[in-house]
């Protein structure tokens, strides 16, 4: 049965097997200088999608944090700005036990501090 249909596409004078023939050709060819540029797009098109999905639990998260303030904690005023804050901080924490090392982060975090 594969021989039949390998004869019936791709005959010694078959149109149907020599279009097939220039089209498979054609797809080779476009595919040998695009190939580079259609992975990165799917690559793009995946870290785009990833990024998403952290976005969206990025938000669900502050949504869930800012609504049991709410709940729990009763403030008088409203903990968006102070939740916003909170979730933009972070630490550099040090790497080695090595003084000098230590103390440059440490003043690194200083300096940066005094700016926020």
């Amino acid at each position: 049965m594969i021989l039949q249909v390998a004869q019936v596409l791709g005959g010694d004078n078959s149109d149907i097997g020599m279009i097939l023939q220039t089209l498979f050709s054609l797809s080779f060819i476009i595919y040998l200088f695009y190939a580079q540029r259609i992975q990165a797009m799917t690559m793009l098109r995946q870290v785009e999608v990833t990024l998403r999905k952290v976005k969206t639990i990025k938000d669900e998260g502050r949504r869930v944090s800012i609504e049991m303030v709410k709940e729990v904690g009763k403030p008088e005023r409203d903990p968006t700005p102070d939740v916003d804050r909170f979730l933009e901080q972070f630490v550099i924490s040090p790497v080695s036990m090595d003084p000098a090392g230590i103390m440059g982060k440490l003043d690194q975090l200083i300096n940066v501090s005094d700016y926020t």
